[in-house]
């Protein structure tokens, strides 16, 4: 069995944002193996990139919203 190497910090980065951008953009194509066989990760990296991803954006999402006591 061959043992991959480590991927350092700045490639784990590029390839967040890769799948993000995958993830997003390909409504159809987006299940975890489909992500998992395109980009040679495992479910739980895949995981922990959708988990934060969708944090930042419920929280983006909060801290635009209006307060109801100032309308």
């Amino acid at each position: 069995m061959k043992k991959n190497k480590k991927r350092t910090k700045q490639e784990l980065n590029i390839l967040s944002k890769q799948i993000i951008d995958y993830y997003y953009n390909n409504p159809n194509n987006n299940s975890y193996d489909d992500i998992k066989s395109k980009f040679n990760v495992d479910k739980s990296r895949i995981r922990k990139v959708l988990d934060a991803e969708l944090e930042r954006r419920f929280v983006n999402r909060l801290s635009r919203k209006p307060n109801k006591d100032t309308i």
